[in-house]
């Protein structure tokens, strides 16, 4: 019998020592991770992420009103001078014809216009850009010019050319009269055959320059001549880009 309570008191103080052990053994019970308190380091991107800059190159732009357009035009904003939509067309050997008309709207001549000619995919990004100048380098008062841009290739892709202003002067000094009498042109089907002659009173050498425009009001073709002192009458043929008739308008500049 002593042996036998022997035996149930050690396997009671067993079954004890246990139960403790196991109780202080237990690891401590943590937080859900949504109650922890964010660290700095959680809260900072990785020291490798590069920034992406929010904006386009610099070659890109939205017609007619982008940074970069107005960055491009360096024209004093008080000189009157206005320029088209131009109108291109594609020509037989796969080259790109392109052309507009710049209007002076002052009581002032200009001169030493340039012109910044963007091709741009439906986008609005730059396909190709180019810079021209006006037929005429010295606009008259309340008169305009053509110009013209040809690019060697087609793009292969959607296009609408667009064109600005970049540069212009006012030149202080009167221009010569030039009167342009007996002005007549016919249509043969294929190109306007264009006579007249001036008149000024001053001895000095012009140019004149036909221009053809569509019904559209889009310019289809020009072509000048020069007369030398003492020259009037003028004789000129002009074939437009769209093979029809069109309305003509003469210019004349006098050459310095």
């Amino acid at each position: 019998m002593k042996r036998w309570g022997l035996r149930w008191i050690f396997c009671w103080l067993s079954v004890f020592i246990t139960a403790a052990c196991g109780q202080f053994s237990s690891p401590t019970p943590t937080r859900d991770n949504a109650e922890r308190t964010p660290t700095l380091q959680n809260l900072l991107p990785p020291s490798t992420a590069s920034p992406v800059p929010p904006i386009r190159p610099l070659q890109t732009i939205t017609p007619p009103y982008s940074a970069t357009a107005m960055r491009l035009a360096t024209i004093d904003p008080s000189l009157l001078i206005t320029i088209d939509s131009p109108a291109c067309y594609e020509t037989i050997v796969q080259s790109l014809v392109c052309l507009g008309w710049i209007q002076n709207q002052q009581d002032t001549p200009v001169t030493n216009t340039f012109i910044t000619f963007y091709l741009l995919n439906p986008q609005g990004e730059t396909l190709t850009v180019t810079t021209s100048h006006p037929v005429l380098s010295i606009i008259a008062p309340d008169n305009g010019t053509p110009y013209r841009v040809i690019f060697n290739e087609i793009p292969d892709v959607p296009y609408v050319p667009y064109a600005e202003i970049r540069y212009g002067e006012t030149l202080d000094e009167p221009l010569p009269v030039v009167e342009i009498l007996d002005l007549k042109t016919s249509w043969d089907e294929t190109r306007h055959l264009v006579t007249g002659r001036v008149q000024t009173g001053a001895n000095v050498s012009l140019e004149v320059v036909i221009t053809i425009r569509n019904s559209d009001d889009k310019i289809t073709g020009f072509r000048t001549i020069q007369l030398e002192q003492g020259e009037e009458e003028f004789s000129i043929s002009v074939t437009p880009l769209d093979e029809r008739e069109g309305t003509v308008e003469v210019g004349v500049e006098v050459i310095r």
